[in-house]
């Protein structure tokens, strides 16, 4: 049973990959048909000598096949993950008693890959992926609620819901060009997702975003790939906390407290 549910979870892995792929290409268009475009390779300004006709179609067929090469090898990593993740949230809701959610996990695991490149690559949260995510989560929480008869976790979903989004918005105010409301946007469809579970596995997800946003900043400055004050998105911290949070969140908890008490 466990082996069949794992395999059915990874078949459905790679078509939602392939759909997060096609959303990731949709954006990409999008924000280099948006982008200024640079002087044609023909011209040069003015007082420079235009570079020869072979040597810069040389180089266009070169950057051709690079980003032809760049963009399958993601579409591979994007369905792969897709459906290893896939597998792992559905085995973990089934050791919960909770298979009925699989549906609201899957459609939040899929979007979260999609918009982790997405905010990655082009620095945004598109609506189209966002917003419809609230009516279709929480359509699914309500039918597995309906099923299990548990109603209190879908309250506790609005509930988390409503205070993450609170909480992202309020830190937007304090400081924007630190918080994007794409992000303010976002952490509601997550608050949701984490608190159908437990509040404990709201609070982990919610901290771990930003420890995780850390530990990557001291990575980044001590490798000298950026410096104080360098934007980096904060969505795939975001999607990356919760995401471990629906797997690990008690076993992070228990190894915390020990941690604690023994300090």
């Amino acid at each position: 049973m466990i082996v069949a549910t794992g395999a059915a979870a990874a078949a459905l892995g790679i078509g939602a990959g392939a759909l997060a792929n096609r959303a990731i290409d949709q954006v990409r268009r999008e924000t280099a048909q948006a982008e200024p475009h640079e002087t044609p390779s023909n011209q040069t300004p003015s007082g420079l000598s235009p570079a020869p006709a072979a040597t810069s179609t040389r180089i266009a067929v070169i950057d051709t096949i690079t980003r032809r090469h760049h963009t399958s090898v993601r579409r591979v990593l994007v369905e792969v993950s897709t459906a290893l993740l896939f597998v792992a949230v559905t085995l973990r809701l089934a050791a919960l008693d909770i298979l009925p959610a699989a549906p609201a996990y899957l459609w939040f695991t899929a979007v979260g890959v999609a918009l982790t490149v997405i905010d990655i690559d082009c620095k945004r949260l598109p609506n189209f992926l966002v917003v419809p995510s609230y009516p279709i989560v929480f359509a699914c929480l309500t039918v597995a609620s309906a099923i299990q008869s548990d109603w209190p976790a879908l309250l506790r979903a609005a509930i988390g819901a409503v205070v993450l989004f609170g909480f992202y918005f309020l830190l937007a105010l304090i400081y924007p060009a630190g918080m994007g409301f794409g992000d303010v946007k976002l952490a509601g469809v997550i608050g949701g997702v984490l608190a159908y579970l437990s509040y404990g596995t709201l609070l982990v997800g919610a901290l771990l975003a930003f420890l995780v946003a850390a530990l990557v900043g001291m990575v980044i400055l001590v490798t000298r790939r950026g410096r104080i004050g360098t934007t980096i998105p904060f969505g795939p911290y975001m999607i990356a906390a919760a995401l471990i949070a629906v797997l690990a969140a008690d076993p992070l908890a228990r190894a915390y407290l020990d941690w604690v008490g023994a300090a």
